[in-house]
This record gives structure tokens, sequence and C-alpha cells, in this order.
């Protein structure tokens, strides 16, 4: 795990992942009473724990505030294939926009306020959970990713969007909101229905 480890409440510490960087870690959190900024701006987090809901960025019992900020050359959130991880708990910001990749689950549970496109690529799942989640920017998924929203019993979970474009060249260009519900990404290509 990267530690924040700063002793002050009155300090803070920033990590920057820039261009062409990458950083692999089983997660990141604060345990002491400073604030850590961890800044992606074109860099690429990967994810290398599957410990079931494994809080990416979060900070421990007693630990200060953790903010996560995409700069304008967003960023890359690998989850490394693993199904369980990672999963985000905080409201990221900044103008940059996330690729969500690796061909596993990256489970989502606070409303993100960063400004730019979420996209979500091939083979990845993109998982709402809780009582759902707003992106501030459009929504993107490519062929072949999956889109699961988890209802839990005391509420109706949804995911809301500007915009939200599909892999087969659907767009729904409005502020929308999609339900509970598990969704496939796919294009139909000619010949693949029998009449």
């Amino acid at each position: 795990s990267l530690i924040f480890n700063i002793k002050s409440a009155n300090s803070s510490g920033t990590l920057v992942l820039k261009s062409g960087g990458v950083l692999s870690v089983p997660r990141m959190y604060s345990n002491t009473d400073g604030t850590a900024n961890f800044n992606i701006d074109g860099g690429t987090l990967v994810t290398t724990s599957d410990v079931a809901k494994n809080r990416l960025f979060s900070k421990q019992a007693g630990g200060g505030p953790v903010t996560v900020t995409v700069g304008a050359n967003g960023g890359i959130i690998d989850n490394g294939g693993n199904a369980n991880s990672p999963s985000i708990h905080l409201t990221i910001t900044g103008a940059g926009g996330l690729t969500f990749t690796g061909g596993g689950r990256t489970r989502v549970y606070a409303d993100q306020a960063y400004l730019g496109a979420t996209t979500v690529s091939n083979g990845t799942t993109l998982a709402v959970s809780g009582t759902g989640v707003s992106f501030a920017g459009p929504v993107a998924f490519a062929d072949g990713s999956v889109l699961d929203i988890d209802s839990p019993s005391t509420a109706t979970a949804a995911i809301t969007a500007p915009s939200f474009s599909f892999g087969n060249g659907v767009s729904v260009p409005m502020p929308a909101t999609i339900a509970a519900g598990r969704y496939k990404i796919f294009t139909l290509s000619e010949g693949e229905f029998a009449s």
C-alpha cells in the first residue's frame, strides 16, 4: 500500500502521476492528521489487490482527508483484471477524465465531480453500488464493457450523467439515468440474427 504519513494537521503531502507514469499499488490511504493529495494527470494507476471491496483511496481511522484530482491530461485506472478491486468511496474532482480498464471490475460508491469523460474499456466492468452514483461528465462504454448497477434492498441504485454513449454507436445525449441491472455492451453484426 502507498501510505501518506503526514504528521501535522496543518500539513499536506501531494503525489502527482504524470503522462507516461505508472504506479502499481494495492491501495492508497492516509493514516495521520494531514491532508493527502493524489493528482493523476496523464498517468496510469494499476491496482494490485483482489480483496473484496478494497478501497482504492481512503483514510484510516484517525487519518486526515484524502483528495483525488484528475488533471487536464486525464488518467487511467487499471483494475489489473481483479474481480473485486478497486472500489472508489470518495468524490474525484478536476478538469480531466478517467478511463477504467484492465478487464476486471471497478466499483464506484460516490458521486464523481471531475468534468472530463468517463470511459469504460472493452472487457471491463463499471459497478455502481449504494444508492446510486452521478458523474459530472459524459460516460462512454466501449464494446464488450459491462455496466453493473447494484440495488440494495433499502434503495434503488442508478447511474446518472449528462450523456451516455455505447460501443454500438447508440448515444443518449441528455441528462439521463440508467436504473439498476446488469448491462453488457456489444454491437450486433450483420447476420447475427436468423430470420
